[in-house]
């Protein structure tokens, strides 16, 4: 009786295995690929490399808060520790 509980077992695991691989590799159709791209954000402009933090440079700060659900901003000048530093 354990031979059938182990071939069972081996067949239920090929089965979710196969099953999981194909539902991650099957090519999308164009209208799933549509509302991927939809739900992405745009990628943000970062400043060149080879910029450097001035005097006048502003700092954003953005702080989530996962219990209420929020981000909060918060904008200063570059402190002294971070002038001339770069991306």
């Amino acid at each position: 009786m354990k031979k059938r509980e182990w071939i069972a077992a081996f067949v239920i695991f090929v089965f979710y295995a196969v099953a999981g691989f194909l539902y991650t590799f099957h090519p999308k159709t164009e209208p799933q690929l549509q509302n991927m791209a939809d739900s992405y954000e745009p990628m943000v402009q970062t400043a060149r490399q080879d910029a450097k933090i001035k005097k006048e440079t502003k700092m954003v700060y953005q702080y989530y808060y996962t219990q209420d659900n929020m981000t909060k901003e918060q904008e200063e000048q570059a402190q002294d520790f971070h002038l001339g530093l770069t991306k």
